[in-house]
């Protein structure tokens, strides 16, 4: 949670320290591993060439390739990574397949975040809210030099 925080006060540094350690005390918990990506993901976003973003978003891509591994059925990791390729040039329909993947996951389980049921209003809600902010993070992709 202190990952969190810090990332909203843009103290990523900070924020990507929390959630490593967090990462280090817990690592059988996949939001905090989850944590560590978005917040790599956050970071490639302050860069301003496509150069300097890179490592980054190679980071953050490495780290939702092992999450998805260890933790198949967690549904945050494949919209995480979808953000994630959509912020690194890749095709509309690679990150597209990733939010259909976790959408069927959703489907499979009673739960979402936070102990929230299911419903189909509320998957739809996060599902349009994934494909934003990868559209957002494909547009910028395309500005970077």
């Amino acid at each position: 949670e202190l990952a969190i925080v810090q990332g909203h006060l843009g103290k990523l540094e900070e924020a990507l320290n929390a959630a490593e350690r967090a990462v280090s005390l817990c690592p059988n918990h996949p939001k905090y591993h989850n944590a560590v990506a978005g917040i790599q993901l956050d970071l490639a976003r302050r860069c301003k060439t496509r150069t300097d973003a890179n490592s980054y978003l190679a980071r953050a891509l490495q780290y939702k390739d092992r999450l998805i591994r260890e933790f198949p059925n967690y549904p945050p990791a494949h919209l995480g990574r979808a953000a994630i390729l959509a912020a690194s040039g890749a095709k509309e329909a690679d990150w597209e397949a990733e939010i259909d993947e976790a959408c069927k996951l959703y489907e499979q389980q009673s739960v979402m975040g936070a102990g929230i049921e299911t419903s189909s209003e509320r998957l739809k809600i996060v599902l349009q809210n994934c494909r934003m902010k990868c559209l957002e993070a494909a547009a910028w992709w395309q500005k970077l030099p």
